[in-house]
């Protein structure tokens, strides 16, 4: 029962930060886009 306990925390773990990253990139993308943009718009 630990054991199954502890892989399935590690999967919702794994499954969390792979969530948390992609959007990470996706905020970091959009505001690199922006930042271009009204930079560029000068």
């Amino acid at each position: 029962m630990l054991s199954i306990n502890n892989v399935d925390f590690a999967h919702k773990l794994t499954h969390g930060l792979l969530s948390l990253g992609q959007w990470m990139k996706l905020t970091y993308m959009y505001n690199f886009e922006n930042y271009i943009y009204i930079s560029g718009s000068k």
